[in-house]
């Protein structure tokens, strides 16, 4: 049996996607937080 199938590759392949967009929102609104912290603060 082939470890590497198509489908394995194929999911593999959108979770590694998927989570690069998750981390790259969660950094966004981690920054946008900070930001509007910074000038609620005024």
């Amino acid at each position: 049996m082939q470890s590497t199938s198509p489908w394995t590759f194929a999911s593999a392949y959108l979770t590694s996607a998927f989570s690069e967009k998750a981390t790259l929102l969660i950094e966004k609104k981690i920054l946008v937080y900070i930001i509007y912290g910074k000038y609620a603060k005024h």
